[in-house]
């Protein structure tokens, strides 16, 4: 959308070049999220909220216009003049309600006059982009919401039992194992009983954040329900599934979660199931169904081992 954008502006307005710069890192740096300007230039791809030209834009909070560059006091850097060699330049903040979003940078080789008409004609395309880029927020964040677990922040059962159509699909089509993790806190009811709900909630946040640390980049880790996680690994067969087991229990034992030293065995352990795909299942049903019969056969040995030790 963006690049449609600025093709339409450089047309309309007769500029060179443009980009679209949009504020990350809670409003520190500026990324480059939509250009026409060739790599040659050697452009950054980030730089500071208050850098010259763009951060004159956004304090003012106004277009800023520069019909010459090297001349203008108001450019008091002029290295980034002499390394992209160009005569005119503008950049518009991209500002809605009062909060700032971004900014576009128009760029000429030769001399522009900027007139008042292509001074508010360049305003309203920065209105609409500013309009277009907000919605394109929300409904990114609308679409997180949809899809991401409130309380842990990682993926919910919706998008697990989507993504495990499409892990199985592609498993299928390469002829790769695809392991699946389910897993379940021991004890969690009796922590809840002991501490409150609201402890609970902490806990459930803060073991989905450690889990989080021991699985890899490829793998998709979500909140099945309740106090159950699972873990979908793809390109990885049994002893691939059983060495991040042993991580994870690794992770979790070296881990201070609060209240567990009045809590049976004095630490935070869970019990986990796991099944392969083609080894042990043939398809989603009997993938999910194997690893939760292993976990339930774990639980019951733990609950019978802590029943003997009482």
């Amino acid at each position: 959308m963006l690049e449609q954008c600025l093709a339409i502006i450089r047309k309309s307005l007769g500029f060179d070049y443009a980009d679209v710069w949009l504020l990350e890192d809670e409003g520190r740096i500026l990324r480059k999220a939509a250009s026409n300007v060739p790599p040659v230039f050697g452009a950054a791809d980030t730089f500071p909220v208050d850098f010259c030209l763009p951060g004159l834009a956004l304090s003012s909070e106004e277009g800023v216009y520069i019909e010459d560059p090297l001349t203008d006091e108001r450019i008091t850097d002029k290295t980034w003049v002499n390394q992209l060699g160009h005569s005119s330049e503008a950049a518009l903040p991209l500002i809605y309600q009062g909060e700032k979003l971004g900014v576009i940078i128009l760029a000429n080789m030769e001399r522009y006059d900027f007139t008042p008409e292509r001074r508010e004609l360049m305003q309203t395309f920065a209105n609409q982009m500013t309009l277009a880029i907000k919605n394109a927020k929300l409904y990114r964040e609308m679409e997180k919401k949809a899809l991401i677990d409130e309380l842990t922040e990682l993926y919910n059962h919706r998008y697990f039992q989507e993504m495990l159509d499409k892990e199985l699909k592609r498993a299928q089509r390469e002829n790769q194992p695809l392991s699946l993790l389910l897993m379940d806190l021991d004890n969690f009811k009796l922590y809840n009983d002991t501490f409150g709900h609201p402890e609970g909630d902490k806990l459930l946040r803060q073991f989905g954040q450690v889990l989080q640390t021991a699985v890899r980049e490829s793998d998709l880790t979500a909140r099945y329900g309740g106090d159950e996680f699972v873990v979908i690994l793809p390109n990885t067969d049994e002893s691939g599934a059983q060495q991040l087991v042993a991580r994870i229990t690794e992770k979790i034992s070296h881990h201070n979660f609060p209240g567990f030293s009045r809590m049976p065995g004095g630490q935070l352990s869970v019990s986990i199931g796991s099944a392969t795909y083609p080894v042990s299942a043939k398809n989603k049903v009997e993938l999910v169904k194997q690893a939760d019969d292993q976990l339930y056969k774990i639980k019951e040995t733990r609950r019978k081992m802590q029943r003997v030790s009482s």
